[in-house]
């Protein structure tokens, strides 16, 4: 999922330029692995995603309030990360229409999820979480009432912890995959 949000936002911010960061960079990335990513200097919220070498500028606050945490690698919410530069923030977040298909869970188990559904975050403030049935990965970010796909196995031996609403060590999660969605306490 992540790889296809990547994606999407690569082909959107080409079109449109963000906030005057180039949207890729040659040079970035050259000593570093794909996946990788890479903090912009003086920003909170913009980071290269490496592949094939290249930096492709990727702005978590087209989540939301969203910044990129650099111990974690990836975005986080904005009082979660600590930074001095500058935070760019969207006043709308990207919606692309609903795609059906099958997730691999743990390398086992194959659950229909779409990456972005428009009814599961209806009456949901942003940033709320919600656990996915059948998964202890994976969980949607709610950003103007559509609900983004988002898996915590992308980032290691993690797991989705409604507790926290975020993604946290395995050992720390305590989680059956028998779940109904559940909406995280912490993100009202």
């Amino acid at each position: 999922m992540f790889r296809y949000t990547c994606k999407i936002l690569l082909i959107i911010s080409a079109v449109v330029g963000i906030f005057g960061y180039p949207e890729t960079d040659p040079e970035i990335c050259l000593n570093h692995k794909d996946e990788e990513k890479v903090a912009v200097q003086d920003s909170c919220t913009h980071y290269y995603h490496c592949e094939a070498e290249i930096g492709y500028l990727i702005d978590c606050s087209d989540y939301g309030t969203f910044r990129f945490d650099a111990q974690l690698g990836q975005c986080n919410f904005a009082d979660k990360v600590a930074c001095t530069g500058i935070a760019h923030h969207k006043t709308a977040a990207l919606k692309v229409p609903l795609r059906d298909q099958p997730l691999e869970v743990d390398n086992k188990v194959s659950i229909q999820a779409p990456e972005y559904d428009s009814k599961v975050c209806r009456g949901y403030h942003d940033s709320v979480t919600l656990g996915i049935k059948g998964s202890c990965t994976l969980y949607y970010v709610c950003i103007d009432n559509v609900g983004y796909l988002e898996d915590c196995a992308l980032y290691g031996s993690s797991q989705y912890d409604p507790r926290t609403g975020q993604c946290n060590l395995k050992r720390k999660v305590m989680c059956d995959d028998s779940d109904e969605i559940v909406k995280s306490p912490f993100n009202y």
